[in-house]
């Protein structure tokens, strides 16, 4: 009866598992995300992907013509003011597509919450209430879902973040007297619940309580978890009311903390929450808790695959990949280490639960360490890979690797390189990635010539620091930025080499503000790359390319992958509708936040799995050979 299906929140923890059950039932699937952020799902043809704003009417209310039914699952939990703004400016909204006949038909799915059954209700409860009023006030032919606590294998929900601090506290404090009944519901059967309503119009009006059929108590619940992880830890029970004023007070100064005051008052009071009505009407068997945390919290033995890593240096690069890897749930950050100790401050606001320390090897000396990402300045790569190489540990440096190129020959033939990474992300972006899949299946005919364009807006006159000190950094542009612009070009065409070198030195004598280089490969064809950071207006590092074969040719500029065959009409894909063959945490849409998380994803999973990697050391070698190259052409021209 419904095929086209609008899931609001698609993007979220329970949205996400909504989404590709719909698709595995055979629905057709908007699925509204975040504007400005990219899908977290693989390409469908029966997924479109709706980016907008549940506070934006405009940015939503013309897309939704063909749809047939609203699994409402858009919310925000514990915000002081933007729970109430999206909770019920959202339903209002949702209800105005009625009053204007945007929908197609009028069925609704409203995922509620138990929070709006307890007396003394926090800011999620009490808007989650309102909004539940509004929309079952309504013309809608509505269900209304009331989930008890949904788990799964998502960072940050409830049941991983009790199991973290099994993991790494001494104790594990609970607020309250610990015995709040539960019936925990895994989020895939949350899915196929919603996805059995859909099919089900005698559920038309009525409300239920959605959970698995055994209640357990808080206390037995963390134990059940233990039990799961094989590490018992004390319970301390802590007072109620100091407990909740502690809380309150704790994220008035942490907004990022993990507990919240609506948890606290959720987890002291009797929601009187009853699934088997559900679980009959719906004809839906939802796992027990014990089957449950076998699939989605591995054992003892299971566990010593995951990844512990520790990551050097707190920079830009450090808190950008310490931010991603925190999310993936094969990896533990296991140590963060930084000369400046201020910067644990840093590392708690992002949600980082680890230890801090003043050197690698002292980290080293405490902690059990799988890899080690080096996030420091290029001039220290040298002294952290070597202790990596000397304690046999795998390491992921970011480019370039050396400031020196002659520094490769003591590491390259070491066994702990051949399975060492190197942050050369660019080759991961989905325009790179689609453009190489074209060049495989000779779309555009053998190759005949290139151009590589990288630019930026960074340096307009003298600067300080040791980007712009040749004996600290290795030289200007070329070898930073200019390595990712390489690194296209070794992962597009192998087998190149410089025949020619020319630099700029605009605002500086010691390091080049601009470069052009001529490079030709082995199967007789030339290519050219132009790089400047001193360009106007492009505050946003950006690398343009165009490829010509006999065929037709290919061309990346201004978002978009233009290819062009001879004779036929040009295809131009917008950057956002190129397919990307990874669900994905995107923490930077501006700057390549997808690329970024899937070279972690899969350096990561490389480790866990004793696989080769694309952005391997070795490959940084390839690459930052043609910037050697390129430096010994231009010096012996001056």
């Amino acid at each position: 009866m419904y095929k086209n299906i609008l899931v609001t929140g698609a993007g979220g923890f329970i949205g996400k598992s909504v989404v590709l059950t719909l698709l595995q039932n055979g629905f057709s699937v908007l699925a509204m995300i975040r504007q400005n952020s990219i899908s977290p799902f693989k390409k469908d043809p029966n997924l479109t992907i709706l980016r907008a704003d549940m506070l934006d009417y405009t940015s939503f209310s013309s897309q939704v013509s063909k749809i047939d039914a609203v699994v409402h699952l858009a919310a925000n939990k514990y915000h002081p003011t933007l729970s109430y703004e999206v909770n019920v400016t959202g339903a209002h909204n949702l209800l105005r597509l009625l009053k204007e006949k945007k929908l197609k038909t009028n069925r609704l799915i409203n995922i509620s919450s138990q929070s709006t059954k307890i007396k003394w209700m926090g800011v999620y409860g009490k808007s989650k209430l309102e909004s539940d009023k509004i929309l079952e006030n309504s013309s809608y032919r509505w269900t209304t879902l009331k989930p008890s606590l949904v788990y799964g294998n998502e960072k940050g929900t409830l049941f991983n973040t009790i199991a973290e601090y099994i993991q790494k506290l001494p104790f594990i404090p609970v607020i309250g007297n610990g015995k709040w009944t539960v019936y925990p519901l895994a989020v895939n059967d949350l899915a196929d619940t919603i996805v059995n309503v859909l099919r089900n119009d005698q559920t038309i009006g009525k409300v239920y309580d959605v959970g698995c059929p055994q209640k357990v108590e808080f206390d037995e619940m963390i134990k059940l978890i233990q039990s799961q992880l094989q590490i018992e830890k004390r319970i301390i029970h802590i007072p109620f009311l100091p407990g909740l004023a502690m809380i309150y007070l704790l994220t008035k100064f942490i907004p990022t903390l993990p507990l919240s005051v609506d948890n606290v008052l959720g987890s002291n009071q009797y929601t009187r929450c009853d699934p088997i009505p559900a679980i009959d009407e719906l004809k839906v068997k939802p796992m027990s808790v014990k089957d449950g945390l076998i699939k989605y919290f591995p054992d003892k033995d299971a566990r010593h695959n995951n990844i512990n890593i520790a990551i050097v240096g707190l920079g830009k690069m450090g808190i950008l990949h310490g931010t991603i890897l925190n999310t993936l749930p094969h990896v533990n950050i296991t140590a963060i280490i930084d000369t400046n100790v201020q910067l644990i401050n840093t590392v708690s606001s992002m949600g980082i639960k680890t230890t801090f320390f003043n050197s690698l090897i002292d980290a080293l000396k405490e902690k059990r360490c799988d890899c080690v990402y080096i996030c420091t300045p290029t001039f220290v790569h040298k002294e952290i890979i070597n202790i990596c190489l000397k304690e046999k540990i795998p390491y992921f440096v970011e480019k370039p690797t050396f400031n020196n190129f002659d520094d490769f020959k003591d590491i390259l033939k070491n066994p702990i390189t051949s399975k060492s990474g190197s942050g050369y992300f660019w080759i991961f972006k989905r325009e790179v990635q689609y453009t190489k899949k074209l060049l495989e299946e000779n779309k555009i005919g053998k190759i005949l010539n290139y151009k590589v364009r990288l630019k930026h807006s960074e340096v307009f006159g003298p600067k300080k620091g040791w980007t712009f000190q040749k004996k600290l950094s290795g030289g200007g542009v070329l070898i930073n930025p200019g390595p990712h612009a390489f690194s296209l070009i070794q992962y597009f065409f192998n087998d190149g080499k410089v025949t020619d070198a020319k630099l700029k030195y605009l605002y500086n004598n010691e390091v080049e503000d601009e470069a052009m280089v001529t490079l030709e490969h082995k199967d007789g064809f030339q290519g050219e790359l132009h790089a400047s950071w001193s360009v106007p207006n492009c505050p946003v590092l950006t690398i343009e390319y165009e490829i010509v074969g006999k065929l037709g040719k290919i061309t990346y500029n201004n978002n978009a992958l233009t290819v062009t065959k001879y004779g036929e009409k040009k295809a131009v894909l917008p950057i956002y509708d190129l397919p990307l063959n990874y669900p994905i945490f995107n923490l930077n849409p501006r700057s390549g936040g997808d690329a970024y998380y899937i070279e972690d994803y899969l350096f990561t999973k490389s480790l866990v799995e004793k696989t080769r990697i694309q952005n391997s050391v070795h490959f940084s070698h390839s690459v930052e050979s043609l910037i050697h190259q390129a430096y010994e052409i231009a010096s012996r021209k001056n």
